[in-house]
C-alpha cells in the first residue's frame, strides 16, 4: 500500500508539473494553479496508473530482497533489467495521461512507443546528470556524517534538521527538473519540435543515441 501511495503523490504532482512544463514551453504563462487542475481532471486515471506501478515497484523490491536471489547474480542482474525496463517504457506515461484521451493500459503501451521509436531500445540515462545529482546528494549526507564527531545535542539536532530540509529541498528541485525536463522530450517526441531554450543535441540524445 505505502508503494501506490508514494506512486500516486509522485504521479499527481509529476501530472501537474508537466503540465505547467508544457504550457510554458508553448508560449504560455502558467499559474501552479493550472497544475493542479490538470492533474485533477486526470485523477481517476492517475489512481489507476499509481496502483500499477506501485504494485510493479513492490514485486521488483521483494525480488531485490530476497536473500537467495542476492547471493544469485544471474538473478540480481535479471533483478536490474527488469527495473530499468520498467522505468524506459513507462517513461512517458504521466504526460499521455495528461495530454491523450487513453486509458492507463494504452497510455503505457504508448509510452513504450514513443521511447523505442525516438530514442531506441538501448537507451541509457545522462552519465552527467547522475554525476550531479549523486554529488548534490553527498552534500545533504555530511551534516549526517558530522554527528559521528559527537558533537553538542544541539548541534546534533541542528545537523539532522538541515540534512532533512536539503534534501527534502533536492527531491522537489529534482522533480521538479526532470518534470520540465519530461515535458521537452515529449514535445519533441510527439512534434519532433524542440523547445525554446533547450539545445536541440540534449534532447535528440535525452537518454543515448538511437541505433
Amino acid at each position: 500500500m505505502l508503494y501506490v501511495l508514494i506512486a500516486l503523490i509522485r504521479a499527481f504532482f509529476e501530472a501537474g508539473i508537466v503540465s505547467c512544463a508544457a504550457i510554458r514551453l508553448n508560449g504560455g504563462d502558467p499559474k501552479f494553479s493550472d497544475g493542479i487542475v490538470k492533474a485533477k481532471d486526470n485523477f481517476k486515471k492517475i489512481v489507476y496508473w499509481a496502483f500499477i506501478d506501485g504494485s510493479v515497484k513492490l514485486v521488483l523490491a521483494l525480488f531485490h530482497s530476497n536473500k537467495e536471489k542476492k547471493k544469485n547474480y544471474l538473478a540480481k542482474y535479471i533483478g536490474n533489467m527488469l527495473d530499468v525496463a520498467w522505468k524506459a517504457i513507462t517513461f512517458f506515461v504521466v504526460p499521455v495521461l495528461v495530454f491523450e484521451n487513453l486509458n492507463v493500459i494504452d497510455s503505457i503501451k504508448k509510452s513504450a512507443s514513443i521511447f523505442k521509436k525516438t530514442w531506441g531500445e538501448s537507451a541509457i540515462a545522462s552519465f552527467s546528470s547522475i554525476l550531479l545529482i549523486l554529488l548534490f546528494s553527498w552534500i545533504g549526507l555530511l551534516p549526517l556524517l558530522l554527528i559521528t564527531l559527537n558533537p553538542p545535542g544541539v548541534v546534533v539536532l541542528g545537523l539532522v534538521a538541515f540534512a532533512l530540509i536539503y534534501n527534502l529541498v533536492l527531491i522537489a528541485v529534482i522533480e521538479c527538473l526532470m518534470g520540465v525536463y519530461k515535458a521537452a522530450l515529449y514535445l519533441y517526441a510527439g512534434s519532433g519540435k524542440v523547445a525554446e531554450g533547450f539545445d536541440i543535441e540534449l534532447i535528440k540524445n535525452g537518454f543515448g543515441k538511437k541505433e
